[in-house]
């Protein structure tokens, strides 16, 4: 039975005796987990006024630009602070900012004394392709994290339908495919999939099976993310998360190469109006990712030091950008 929960300030209102989780979802929110007329009694009251605060929602755009943090109190004394971190499909900030932001609260918490139990991946189970940005906040998930963590990454899906049995099956076979092809390398270091199916018993549940794990923890387990910024004393542009934003934008030139081409045969041979218009509307979107990638890139050269700069510049121009390895920004 939860007997309080608070939302902190910052990293110093932590405390050893807290368990705490952090949440990684795509277009969401924390609450849209566990929401607070799921999680909380209703004689709470002012739950109103409290999801204004956490900016609760259900659109697509991410409602998150900074990490936000509430503790809950079980009444048997138990304390699980709930941590919801910006996801990288911003529509405000670029994906070097949100990832700055992300990283050095790690870097912060590891500094403090303090250890992560465990990790939340949300993914909606609506989600009908993993193509686009799902697929690149997975693999700048997978960076931060470090194969070393994997086993304590709690892979969860959300929004099931609760009474339309006849999408159930389109479903499974989603989840299926996610457990076989994207979380594969996650699952095989012995960690199942899990559903939130919206309701107490269900979020709660969830939320055992990470102080379990946690509990059964033999030794003390650290974000790759953290050991780069601690140990190893790099830049965030330096570390394999920042790396692998490097390699974003080739994944969108091909992408985009894919579409046009989608989009020659589709006018060829149809005239659907309805189907070129998705093409448009997801090659319009690729566009402004692409806009948003070259500013990392931009960002992430200046963090560099001269001379792998130098390089990187030198292997643009060269023959090396005809074969794809790397392209010019324009």
């Amino acid at each position: 039975m939860v007997d309080t929960a608070v939302k902190l300030g910052g990293i110093q209102d932590l405390a050893p005796e807290d368990t705490i989780i952090a949440c990684v979802v795509t277009s969401s929110f924390i609450a849209n987990f566990v929401p607070y007329d799921t999680m909380f009694p209703e004689s709470w009251g002012q739950q109103g006024q409290a999801k204004a605060r956490w900016n609760v929602g259900h659109s697509l755009q991410s409602h998150t630009s900074e990490v936000n943090a509430v503790r809950v109190q079980y009444s048997d004394g138990i304390r699980i602070v709930l941590v919801d971190t910006p996801g990288f499909d911003d529509t405000r900030k670029s994906d070097l900012e949100i990832l700055k932001t992300v990283s050095y609260w790690y870097k912060d918490v590891y500094r403090r004394g303090l250890e992560i139990s465990g990790i939340l991946y949300l993914h909606r189970i609506t989600d009908n392709r993993m193509a686009g940005t799902p697929q690149k906040n997975l693999r700048l998930f997978k960076k931060l994290c470090g194969d070393e963590f994997y086993d304590l990454i709690f892979l969860t899906t959300t929004m099931w339908p609760e009474d339309d049995q006849n999408d159930e099956p389109i479903f499974h076979d989603r989840q299926a495919q996610l457990e076989d092809d994207y979380w594969a390398d996650i699952i095989k270091r012995g960690r199942k999939s899990q559903r939130f199916r919206g309701t107490q018993e269900s979020a709660w549940e969830i939320l055992d099976n990470v102080i379990d794990a946690a509990a059964a923890r033999q030794q003390r387990k650290i974000l790759q993310i953290q050991d780069e910024l601690v140990h190893l004393a790099k830049s965030v542009p330096a570390t394999k998360a920042g790396q692998q934003l490097h390699g974003i934008i080739e994944d969108l030139v091909k992408r985009q190469t894919d579409l046009l081409g989608r989009l020659r045969d589709e006018l060829s041979k149809t005239s659907d109006s309805e189907a070129i218009k998705e093409i448009l509307v997801e090659l319009n979107s690729l566009r402004r990712e692409r806009e948003k990638a070259q500013k990392d890139m931009r960002r992430l050269d200046l963090s560099l030091p001269a001379w792998p700069r130098r390089l990187l510049t030198v292997l643009r121009n060269s023959q090396y950008s005809s074969c794809g390895v790397l392209r010019p920004l324009s």
